[in-house]
């Protein structure tokens, strides 16, 4: 059996009228991430970074904008054996 978690990179500032959105570095998702796979002696299989249309189920995942185009979400996905 397989399993997966999904990462996304956190919101600092969710920004308003007057202030832009702002994310934490990627580095420190990335450590976010190997701490869980230490803390939890995971043995991954593999890991992505996954860019999707965005949709309300993918509420709290990173959003980029590519010009004109709608925005997309993006987060980091760990495959891993229980």
């Amino acid at each position: 059996m397989i399993k997966f978690r999904d990462f996304a990179i956190k919101v600092k500032n969710k920004g308003g009228v007057l202030s832009v959105r702002t994310f934490e570095p990627v580095d420190e998702s990335l450590l976010r991430v190997n701490n869980w796979i230490e803390e939890n002696e995971i043995m991954v299989l593999n890991v992505e970074t996954v860019v999707i249309p965005h949709s309300s189920s993918t509420k709290g995942a990173y959003k980029v904008s590519y010009g004109d185009s709608p925005w997309w979400n993006q987060f980091f996905r760990v495959w891993y054996q229980p």
